[in-house]
């Protein structure tokens, strides 16, 4: 990585700026490779020539002053790092002198090193003093920018990074000053990207050497991180991620086949897969055109703090989108609206009031808003990081006999884009609507009312976009005709259905305190033993539940994964992605917290969101499985062509090192 540093001295006396710029001297590369800091001192002189780069020292030292940091800008995704440095003689100060020249140093002593200088010249080149005089009023400053040619594989991280802020020459007072090298989990490609540090208790300290040749300086910093896979390298300074490599493709990734056979109604394809090439029937020979890819998690990997810019916590109202990417709280009558990105969230403005809202209903880019008063349904879309209103045109609803008054309302988005809404009324029989928006133009969405065939209805679930059939709004109830039936419709994009089995409806609403839905399941909490059930999207088939024995579930949107809360309050958390069975997380869920304080957990993006009482904290979910669902048979055999990440680490004896050289022009 090439690296430039290149400063500027303005000097202001008497309401005028004197400006001079230099390059840093050879001798701040030294502290640059020990990391420590060269900024804290301002030293001025009297000396009368330009130095080499090679000398050190004032031409003739006259005093020094301490400097203080006016600002500084280390996060490389906010343009132009730099770091300013002031020193200020007030006017009660009644020393006179003059100077000519300028360096920063690192300490207040006679004479001490310098590690840049600064000449003041006239027009013609020749040097000048500037005098200061008792009752003047005058400031130095010295402003140091940092430019970088990002030309290896080793980014800095976004965010105030402590090693940039080092290379500025900051003094951040640490007990270590050294770097350290660790392999991490994040699967992020290799792009600048926030980073959190994980538990660092194995990390490797860099060694440290430099050359000087004659145009770069060139700092090394190594270290052997021995045998072991190895996805990602995390440089680590002031116990903060500075670098990081996604290590992923330094090799040639390498093409294989497998035959495999069907595990519950997916196809295991393993660990580390870049990309499926094809799925063949072993029997027939034929290629299966329309299977359904799947990337996920088997463990729980990094910590992470510090993910939204105001304090929620477990009491905040909140909602997460059907599609797991979008998180809104509301906080001071406004709504606040986050988009997962790269294990982190990044706010999107909005323009949507709080007041009156009963729920959020969102999908990836979509938000619908259901209030207590008129409008009471308004609908926007996030274009280029903020949201933007549509037009909804009730008409058909209004001049209806429904009222506004829902017992629950929820909605779903479907594939031809409409929106379909099921409202249960707040009367005597608890009436089951449901309305359809769909898409006028770009602005306005027009609404039209569909009956149900249920005259009554207890609860409303949807199932969101799943690989194996359409998006889906369905009722279930306990009264039908009459009489105590339990039965369920399903409305999907252009039918409805009227499921006639007794049974399954039974189990999905009888003593149910929670339905949970989630990819291609419909998840009924019990208040009692066996606690849970499960059903699997479309074809109803029920998993066994006795591993749970939870008094709460916390499900994906997705339908990847479900975290178990028992009666002792333990959390165990699992995948749900195989029908019928809980498959345990590799290292299961983290122990080291203190669970009396977990009040909730939410699956958003990559990411367990853990809330509490005071705060909201996350563990990253490591998606380095992949799967292959929606086959047209899974009583036979596929053969699976790929390709495979060829890892470092990977083979027998093979050991990782890292090295990281930074060339000081």
């Amino acid at each position: 990585m090439n690296i430039n540093l290149h400063n500027k001295f303005e000097i202001t006396l008497r309401n005028k700026t004197y400006t001079a710029y230099n390059t840093l001297l050879n001798s701040v590369y030294d502290k640059i490779t020990n990391l420590s800091q060269y900024t804290s001192h301002i030293a001025i002189g009297t000396g009368t020539k330009k130095l080499t780069q090679e000398e050190h020292k004032l031409g003739n030292y006259l005093r020094t002053f301490t400097a203080e940091t006016e600002e500084i800008q280390a996060d490389i995704s906010k343009g132009t790092l730099y770091i300013v440095k002031t020193t200020t003689i007030p006017e009660d100060d009644n020393s006179i002198f003059s100077f000519s020249e300028l360096g920063l140093t690192d300490c207040g002593d006679f004479s001490p090193t310098i590690f840049n200088h600064v000449l003041l010249t006239d027009s013609n080149g020749e040097p000048v003093s500037i005098t200061r005089n008792p009752g003047d009023l005058m400031q130095i400053k010295v402003t140091i920018y940092l430019e970088l040619t990002q030309n290896s594989l080793g980014l800095f991280t976004i965010g105030e990074n402590p090693l940039i802020k080092q290379i500025l020459g900051e003094d951040l007072k640490l007990e270590d000053n050294s770097l350290y090298a660790i392999r991490g989990d994040n699967l992020t490609e290799n792009i600048q990207t926030a980073r959190t540090t994980p538990d660092l208790s194995q990390a490797i300290k860099c060694n440290t050497s430099y050359t000087q040749n004659q145009t770069t300086y060139d700092i090394l910093f190594s270290a052997e991180l021995g045998e072991g896979t190895t996805e990602e390298i995390l440089i680590c300074y002031a116990n903060t991620v500075c670098m990081r490599i996604n290590t992923l493709e330094t090799n040639a990734p390498t093409q294989e086949t497998l035959l495999i056979t069907p595990t519950n109604k997916v196809l295991e394809v393993g660990e580390n897969i870049k990309e499926i090439n094809s799925v063949t029937d072993d029997i027939d020979q034929t290629q299966i055109e329309n299977f359904k890819t799947v990337k996920y998690a088997k463990k729980i990997t990094d910590k992470i703090t510090n993910l939204f810019d105001l304090p929620f916590t477990y009491n905040s109202t909140k909602f997460v989108s059907k599609d797991g990417n979008l998180i809104a709280f509301i906080k001071d009558s406004t709504v606040h609206l986050y988009k997962y990105k790269d294990y982190s969230f990044e706010k999107v403005k909005t323009n949507i009031l709080a007041e009156n809202t009963i729920k959020l209903v969102m999908f990836e880019d979509i938000i619908v808003q259901f209030l207590t008063t008129s409008p009471h349904i308004k609908i926007y879309k996030i274009v280029d990081g903020a949201t933007i209103e549509k037009n909804v045109d009730l008409t058909f609803y209004n001049a209806s006999s429904y009222s506004y008054d829902w017992l629950d309302v929820d909605a779903n988005l479907m594939l031809s884009g409409t929106i379909k809404i099921g409202a249960i009324l707040n009367n005597a029989d608890y009436t089951p609507i449901v309305i359809n928006l769909t898409p006028s133009g770009e602005d306005k969405y027009i609404d039209s009312i569909v009956r149900p065939q249920l005259t009554s209805a207890k609860k409303i679930y949807t199932i969101y976009k799943n690989n194996y059939g359409e998006p889906a709004l369905g009722f279930l109830t306990d009264t039908y005709a009459g009489g105590t039936y339990y039965f369920q419709e399903e409305f999907y994009d252009q039918s409805s259905y009227l499921k006639d089995s007794n049974e399954i409806q039974y189990n999905l609403l009888a003593g149910t305190s929670k339905l949970l839905t989630s990819g291609k399941t419909i998840l009924a909490q019990k208040e009692s033993s066996p606690y849970l059930y499960v059903y699997y999207y479309p074809d109803y088939n029920s998993a066994p539940t006795n591993i749970s024995q939870g008094v709460d579930h916390f499900v994906s949107c997705d339908g990847n994964y479900i975290i178990i809360k028992n009666e002792l309050n333990e959390f165990k958390i699992y995948n749900l992605h195989q029908e019928g069975v809980f498959i345990p997380f590799e290292k299961g869920f983290p122990e080291d917290e203190v669970f009396l304080n977990i009040k909730d957990c939410i699956f958003v993006g990559n990411l367990v969101l853990i809330l509490t009482e005071t705060e909201i904290y996350a563990y990253a979910l490591k998606t380095s499985n992949t799967r292959i669902e929606a086959l047209p048979s899974y009583d036979k055999n596929y053969s699976v062509s790929y390709n495979k990440y060829n890892l470092l680490g990977n083979k027998k004896l093979e050991g990782v090192k890292i090295e990281l050289k930074l060339s000081f022009n």
